[in-house]
């Protein structure tokens, strides 16, 4: 069990947190789990790896699994669904 997994758990894909047991809020534009009431966050595997593209932008699919610990295919299911990109690439095309 991961990080994430020990301080929410699940109910028909509604999050609470372990620690107060208040509903959780997710961004998914960050990729981040945070309680409406106590405000601790946890970011789950997309907000992980969109935070290490932005501050390594240049890391191959090979290199994130790596460093995050986590199998190569998820790092390809994001990227082929257009879930994350490289940030840089937007800024030198426009």
């Amino acid at each position: 069990m991961d990080k994430l997994e020990s301080f929410i758990h699940s109910q028909n894909s509604i999050r609470y947190c372990q620690s107060c047991g208040r509903r959780m809020e997710y961004s998914s534009v960050h990729g981040v789990y945070r309680c409406e009431n106590c405000g601790i966050s946890f970011k789950d595997i997309y907000g992980e790896m969109k935070e290490l593209l932005e501050e390594s932008p240049n890391l191959s699919m090979v290199e994130i699994s790596m460093i995050l610990g986590i199998p190569l295919r998820e790092v390809k299911k994001y990227i082929r669904n257009g879930a994350l990109e490289n940030p840089l690439r937007d800024q030198k095309s426009g």
